[in-house]
């Protein structure tokens, strides 16, 4: 009777019972860049997939829907989902994407790993601004950036976030088309090399850095670095978003950055 009561309660007030094994997966997104104002009808999307079969489409377990627009950054979010519909030996994995009507603002281009396999539940994830067909960025202020002449700001490397470096550097690099020369900073040490720029394509030579020592998290970073750029066999550019490519495997992320 008392059960009968409840139901009836909660059919009343349109209140759902919560899942007898409920699970919540928990973060932030943070979107980069920042700059640009989005459209008032923007709506952050954040999914939890099952992300266990390469040559597949993943599957949505869950998903939450949020308002964007003139939220500060980064965002939290909370998904909720059935526990019981996870499965230990599967893959799992959380996406964000930005949207405005139709059109595709943002996206988080690599998977951030949560429930099994050692991860947790909660995650930091950033989503990158993408470039519409028209040649310019989703406020319309500027086009694409070059992979030439541009100071490439370190994001990310693979699904690792950078590290800020010691006092003013940062893991960076330019190339410069005057005389095919690579400059740069692995977060500790100045970066000198070459490169070789096709159709999409990019050969960086890193030829050496500096020998000043760091923390070990930066040391690390720095050898990780340098092995992406070597790797690099292609580049892709997105508004004043870029990744280094070998093949279709996403070796380092990076940012624009402008002087004024």
């Amino acid at each position: 009777m008392r059960l009968l009561l409840l139901v009836l309660f909660l059919a009343m007030t349109g209140v759902a019972p919560a899942p007898a094994s409920a699970g919540t997966v928990t973060g932030t997104v943070n979107l980069q860049p920042q700059r640009f104002a989005l459209p008032p009808d923007a709506v952050l999307e954040v999914r939890l997939e099952d992300t266990s079969h390469a040559d597949a489409a993943a599957d949505t377990i869950a998903k939450v829907s949020l308002p964007v627009a003139g939220q500060p950054y980064p965002i939290p979010f909370r998904i909720d989902f059935d526990a019981a519909a996870v499965d230990p030996t599967h893959r799992y994995s959380v996406r964000a994407l930005v949207t405005s009507g139709s059109r595709l603002l943002y996206m988080s281009p690599s998977a951030h790993p949560v429930l099994t396999q050692g991860a947790g539940t909660t995650v930091a994830v950033d989503a990158f601004l993408l470039l519409p067909g028209n040649g310019t960025d989703a406020a319309g202020a500027r086009p694409a950036a070059s992979i030439e002449n541009t100071y490439w700001k370190l994001v990310a490397i693979g699904d690792a976030r950078a590290l800020s470096g010691t006092g003013a550097r940062e893991a960076s690099f330019t190339l410069h088309a005057a005389d095919r020369r690579l400059s740069g900073s692995t977060g500790c040490n100045r970066l000198v090399g070459t490169y070789d720029l096709g159709h999409g394509t990019l050969k960086l030579v890193p030829g050496g850095t500096t020998m000043m020592a760091c923390a070990m998290d930066l040391m690390q970073q720095e050898s990780d670095f340098v092995a992406a750029l070597t790797m690099a066999t292609r580049y892709r550019v997105s508004g004043d978003s870029m990744e280094l490519l070998n093949a279709d495997r996403v070796l380092a992320r990076f940012l624009a950055v402008y002087t004024k």
